[in-house]
């Protein structure tokens, strides 16, 4: 589903939670044979979890205290953790294993992001996750030209990963891996959440990558030398911290000060200066004592 349909919550560790489960693909199913969790699978998780996740709402303690244990600092590890303590936790799922490293011979030949039981539908999963931020290099469909903020990793990289993956029990190591610990084999899915982000001058005619979901979420991004257009604007922006990239932002004004234009460039650039990433800013509109996400961009560094 898009953000706008998810609920509001009032705790970010929850409605990112909500987004990791509910929010749509990146990508379509069925890309050369690699199985995707769809929008619908998507949905019916949401869903059937809902009132699970108004209750953690009601006192998010467990997954704040999870959180702060399985610290994690990169983006993706942070939504791996979200979704262990998903499996760990739902009435749906049993999690049998959890990042495992398969080896041969001494050396690592492998890994294994989730092994769970769906009870529901009485099968064996074997789930690898990822969670990628994107921008549009330049302005065509193909995967190479999709990179990272920070000018590393590819979403043509990631996919050639992701079927060496799905693809691990049909090897040594992995057959030995069930047979180890009597398993039979899993259906090995990807569950691939994410943004895509167009250059912001792009926007009215924006080309999306090869196979992208009709739904995926899309924001903008600019160049840190391109920030002066914004300097004029009114206090509408949010420079975001890292542990709000994965959810719609609609909190109390009291969260994260909303900042002007030219408060927002000069906030923005003291931050790539001081740690040489991207940053990610939005633009909200405040209404009665609420902040409401309107868009949302990386502010890159450099061109890449």
């Amino acid at each position: 589903m898009l953000p706008n349909q998810l609920p509001k919550y009032t705790h970010h560790q929850v409605a990112s939670l909500a987004w990791a489960i509910g929010s749509a693909p990146l990508l379509k199913n069925n890309i050369k044979g690699l199985e995707l969790f769809d929008e619908e699978r998507c949905d019916e998780l949401f869903y059937s979890h809902e009132k699970w996740l108004a209750d953690l709402d009601a006192d998010p303690s467990p997954l704040i205290e999870w959180l702060d244990r399985d610290v994690q600092k990169l983006l993706g590890h942070r939504f791996e953790s979200l979704l262990a303590f998903f499996f760990s936790n739902s009435p749906q799922f049993n999690l049998l294993h959890r990042n495992v490293l398969l080896m041969q011979d001494k050396n690592t030949r492998g890994e294994i992001d989730f092994i769970v039981e769906d009870l529901e539908n009485h099968e064996l999963l074997h789930i690898e996750v990822a969670c990628k931020y994107y921008i549009g290099q330049h302005n065509t469909s193909a995967w190479r030209d999709w990179i990272g903020p920070n000018g590393h990793d590819s979403l043509m990289l990631k996919m050639e990963k992701l079927h060496q993956q799905v693809r691990i029990f049909s090897t040594v190591p992995g057959k030995i891996f069930l047979e180890e610990n009597k398993l039979a084999q899993p259906n090995s899915m990807v569950l691939l959440k994410g943004f895509f982000f167009h250059h912001f001058s792009r926007m009215q005619h924006a080309v999306p990558p090869v196979d992208a979901h009709p739904h995926y979420n899309s924001g903008w991004y600019i160049f840190d030398h391109e920030l002066s257009v914004f300097n004029d604007s009114i206090s509408q922006w949010l420079v975001l911290p890292k542990t709000y990239w994965t959810c719609p932002y609609r909190f109390p004004v009291s969260q994260i000060p909303v900042l002007s234009g030219k408060e927002m460039t000069e906030k923005v650039r003291a931050e790539i200066q001081r740690t040489q990433k991207a940053q990610m800013v939005m633009q909200v509109n405040v209404e009665g004592g609420m902040v409401m996400e309107v868009s949302r961009g990386f502010v890159c560094r450099m061109e890449n």
